[in-house]
């Protein structure tokens, strides 16, 4: 997130699950928002981060296997070049407002 331009990452979000009754589970969800989808294949073939997470994953498959309580995935949507987004009397770093600039450049390209 600190380097928006160059990964490409336009906002990413730690989102917690929770029970009916309001409890937290022991599970997150993650909702990240990407410049274009070559950013996001940067992103995921090299950032430490990303590279934590998988090593991980497949380090608990093998340890575990069928046994194994936790799965991870991914879900991937990929908007239409002509996406629309509106924003009416919103603050300017509301939703993807802020990286306007950068959206503009990438359709430009």
């Amino acid at each position: 997130m600190e380097n928006k331009e160059k990964s490409g990452t336009l906002a990413l979000r730690i989102m917690r699950n929770i029970d009916e009754a309001g409890r937290d589970r022991a599970e997150t969800s993650v909702a990240a928002y990407f410049l274009s989808l070559t950013h996001l294949e940067g992103w995921a073939a090299s950032h430490p981060t990303h590279e934590a997470i998988y090593e991980h994953a497949i380090e608990m498959a093998l340890k575990y296997g069928d046994r194994r309580e936790v799965v991870t995935w991914h879900e991937l949507m990929v908007l239409p070049s002509r996406a629309a987004f509106e924003y009416v009397n919103c603050h300017p770093e509301t939703g993807l407002l802020p990286y306007a600039d950068l959206l503009f450049e990438e359709a430009d390209r």
